[in-house]
């Protein structure tokens, strides 16, 4: 009888796309690692390097690329590179070193991150009642009646109802059904008083009913449709702080939100790599009268101040 293990490993002869490429992901997601400070960045689980592949090539990133079935297949195909240090879920995950920091950059340097790691835009009132939570996400957060547990899945990277298999797992900040009742008593307290009081006994029966929007006066709808969606997404990233990464680009999603194509998404990772690696050479080989000639922009400045501040 065949071991269910061995449908996670690669064939001898299975092909995909260029591994090439996805070695150079990975190791650009170890190095947003190691710059972020990390004394552990050599080491993640197979979640972890996932998601971060995601939030790199902007949700475009997906192992059928690279012809595999799931993302622990595809680790397998790169031995060279990664290592499996754990038979079963959550895989744990290692890089060889001197595949990042030896040649190519040195511990105690540090690199600025290929993606500002949780930083988004700021929206308008107007922007957060036409945004939308990653629909998983939202789900995961605000299912309270199911009673259902919510866990981040490995392979996805997204949030999804937990089985008996996902202990290991991280669980999923769902809400308690006082929890969204505070927040109807919080929304209606910070309307405007002119506003609460016109709508006094329309909102009084919505905060003692069952909160749907359906139930609220129309003027207030798209007010308490913001409201909602800046609690979750602030229960998010307060959970992807907690879980120590960073959370998807594609978390909130707005009208304006960039579709990437998967090629230019995930080639834009790999050429800026390789054009910091070649500039990173180039400097090395430099003498004093060419790097006084050398001009940086002033973000790149700020951000290798911000490095070495930590």
């Amino acid at each position: 009888m065949t071991d269910d293990r061995d449908r996670m490993l690669p064939a001898e002869d299975s092909e995909g796309g260029d591994l090439d490429e996805f070695r150079a992901l990975v190791k650009a997601a170890f190095e947003q690692a190691l710059s972020s400070g990390k004394s552990t960045w050599e080491e993640m689980t197979s979640a972890v390097l996932k998601n971060r592949l995601l939030n790199l090539t902007q949700g475009q990133f997906t192992e059928s690329r690279y012809g595999s079935p799931n993302f622990i297949h595809l680790v397998h195909k790169v031995p060279d590179l990664l290592s499996v240090t754990s038979s079963k879920p959550p895989f744990n995950l290692r890089i060889n070193s001197a595949a990042v920091s030896s040649k190519e950059i040195k511990v105690d340097q540090g690199i600025p991150p290929l993606v500002s790691a949780g930083t988004f835009a700021p929206l308008t009132e107007k922007d957060w009642r036409k945004a939308r939570i990653r629909d998983d996400l939202w789900r995961a957060v605000l299912d309270y009646a199911s009673g259902e547990t919510y866990v981040l899945d490995i392979e996805s990277g997204h949030a999804r109802p937990g089985t008996s298999n996902d202990s290991n797992l991280p669980l999923a900040p769902t809400v308690s059904s006082d929890a969204v009742a505070s927040w109807r008593n919080e929304f209606i307290e910070s309307l405007a008083l002119p506003v609460a009081e016109k709508f006094a006994e329309e909102l009084r029966v919505w905060k003692a009913g069952k909160g749907r929007q359906s139930d609220l006066p129309h003027s207030v709808r798209g007010l308490w449709s913001g409201f909602i969606k800046k609690k979750v997404s602030g229960i998010l990233f307060e959970w992807f702080d907690r879980l120590g990464e960073s959370p998807p680009k594609d978390l909130i999603q707005t009208p304006n939100s960039r579709v990437v194509p998967p090629a230019e998404a995930i080639q834009e990772v790999v050429h800026t790599r390789q054009l910091r690696d070649y500039i990173i050479r180039a400097i090395r080989v430099m003498t004093y009268e060419e790097l006084v000639q050398v001009t940086l922009p002033a973000s790149v400045m700020l951000r290798a101040s911000d490095q070495e501040s930590r």
